[in-house]
């Protein structure tokens, strides 16, 4: 198989009772670790109004780019490596919190991937001996009357819904237009640093080992 990352995000939240930040302390703190700030003067706000909101790619370095959202207090950098992304948020989560004082502010860390796995097999194929490994489809096709089996496979931690902060959801689903293909999107949360750092870290390789387990190569 071949995993193939077309974006790997990791963000932070502030606590919002922190917020508003000055724009002009954000541009001068993404600038000292090499960002170029990538707003026109005309979509930059008046210094009287930079503490209002500001949303979306506003520094750009080699592959890296970041992102902020002023309005919840979040900001990001994306790269499609991740190795990569981890080092550039670290040098932006290090040179922000520096300059603004806000380290013991951090509500909770996120980390986001996109991208597809190429498998040798097709993965109607896989999907099937999967499903075939699990009695409960048996009893699924006798309720629907037809055979039937899972499209793609989707883990999150039991017991947990969306909006916390300790939270996973990834998603293994067939790409429609190629049969060789999985869709791959993922979604890391916690309020530890380290852990959503060792997730990105070790990502391609659960994802590997999931795609064996579930009969394909």
């Amino acid at each position: 198989m071949k995993i193939e990352l077309s974006r790997v995000r990791l963000s932070l939240r502030y606590r919002e009772v922190m917020f508003p930040l000055d724009l002009d302390e954000v541009f001068d703190g993404i600038q000292t670790v090499g960002y170029a700030v990538t707003l026109d003067n005309e979509s930059i706000p008046s210094r009287s109004d930079a503490r209002i909101d500001v949303t979306g790619p506003i520094g750009k370095k080699g592959e890296a780019t970041f992102d902020i959202n002023m309005d919840r207090a979040i900001f990001g950098v994306s790269t499609p490596e991740p190795r990569l992304t981890i080092e550039e948020f670290q040098s932006v989560e290090g040179s922000l919190n520096s300059l603004l004082d806000m380290s013991n502010s951090v509500w909770f860390y996120e980390a986001i991937l996109n991208g597809g796995i190429k498998t040798k097999e097709a993965t109607a194929e896989i999907l099937e001996g999967f499903g075939a490994r699990l009695q409960i489809f048996e009893q699924l096709g006798e309720i629907w009357g037809e055979p039937v089996t899972n499209f793609g496979l989707r883990l999150s931690p039991p017991g947990r819904i969306a909006n916390q902060e300790e939270f996973f959801d990834v998603k293994i689903v067939p790409n429609l237009r190629r049969g060789d293909e999985f869709g791959l999107d993922a979604v890391y949360r916690s309020a530890e640093k380290t852990k959503c750092l060792r997730f990105v870290e070790r990502f391609e390789d659960h994802v590997s080992k999931t795609i064996e387990l579930m009969g394909g190569a």
